[in-house]
């Protein structure tokens, strides 16, 4: 019983803060927007429009949410469970093994601007070229992700 009350004052004090950060941002975010832009905007400008863009951003926003305690309830809950010494490497080697793929994608985004321009002409060259990339991409990472199982004990 002890452990549970324990456990639900730690949570509402996180869902405090969080909501507290999000208020703050929200408020920060409106005054900026309005002090910066709303004051200046010509008067003409199409209300409907508007209205589109803020029915747009209005699910986006709950995703975004949604997407930052869904990637982060792992490391919360660990917290809520473990030492500070088990949830600080937990945080280590999950920010470590989150910016791999950002080699991935930086090879991708340099890449693929080459591949907008096929034709029936050079199908064939950007066929190879990308499985070139795709083996390239493959020892990388597979690399990477050995060397992060052999050493992580030592770097970390």
């Amino acid at each position: 019983v002890i452990l549970l009350f324990q456990f639900s004052k730690n949570l509402i004090n996180i869902v405090n803060a969080f909501s507290l950060a999000s208020f703050l941002t929200i408020v920060i975010g409106l005054s900026l927007l309005y002090f910066k832009f709303y004051i200046k905007i010509d008067r003409s400008t199409n209300i409907t429009s508007a209205l589109d863009i803020v029915k747009y951003a209005i699910p986006l926003f709950f995703t975004s949410i949604g997407s930052v305690i869904a990637t982060e309830i792992d490391t919360v809950m660990l917290g809520l469970y473990s030492s500070n010494y088990e949830v600080g490497i937990y945080a280590v080697g999950k920010s470590i093994v989150n910016t791999v793929p950002q080699i991935s994608l930086a090879i991708a985004m340099g890449t693929m601007p080459v591949f907008a321009k096929i034709n029936d002409k050079n199908k064939e060259e950007l066929k190879q070229l990308f499985y070139k990339i795709l083996r390239i991409n493959t020892w990388l990472m597979a690399g990477i992700t050995i060397g992060i199982i052999f050493f992580s004990g030592f770097l970390i």
